[in-house]
């Protein structure tokens, strides 16, 4: 077995001790008495002295207990009679009538609020206009016909392709 390299031990040596510092001791600083406050003294309420009341004695009776008779009631039957009616005649007194003026009162009627919707509007697609030449054709759209009734522009009213670069009575 081959030997292996081991470590040398090292001596050990005596560390030196190190001196412990002495801590300063801190003054206690003196506590400030508090001044006692003196006590205000309470005034005395004066007790209102109750008025006696004088009571008045009650000469008590004697009573004599009476025992009271119960009586018996007799229903009695009533015959019914017919009573002949006088007319008596009366005489009538004009009065004059105070007209009372009645106050109408007004009732206040309580409006409901009504929740609006909204209405989605719907776009709606622009056609385009074909435009038309200026003749007034019988609202033919014919381009072809140029050279017709070219003249009468101004008199005819029965085109319904009317634009703005048109002159005719609309």
């Amino acid at each position: 077995m081959k030997k292996t390299n081991k470590k040398k031990k090292k001596k050990k040596t005596k560390k030196k001790k190190k001196k412990k510092k002495k801590k300063k001791k801190k003054k206690k600083k003196k506590k400030k008495k508090k001044k006692k406050k003196k006590k205000k003294k309470k005034k005395k309420k004066k007790k209102k002295k109750k008025k006696k009341k004088r009571r008045r004695r009650r000469r008590r009776r004697q009573r004599r207990r009476r025992r009271r008779r119960r009586r018996r009631r007799r229903r009695r039957r009533r015959r019914r009679r017919r009573r002949r009616r006088r007319r008596r005649r009366r005489r009538r007194r004009r009065r004059r009538r105070r007209r009372r003026r009645r106050r109408r009162r007004r009732r206040r009627r309580r409006r409901r609020r009504r929740r609006r919707r909204r209405r989605r509007r719907r776009r709606r697609r622009r056609r385009r206009r074909r435009r038309v030449n200026n003749n007034n054709n019988n609202n033919n759209n014919n381009n072809n016909n140029n050279n017709n009734n070219n003249n009468n522009n101004n008199n005819n009213n029965n085109n319904n392709n009317c634009f703005r670069f048109q002159v005719c009575k609309a």
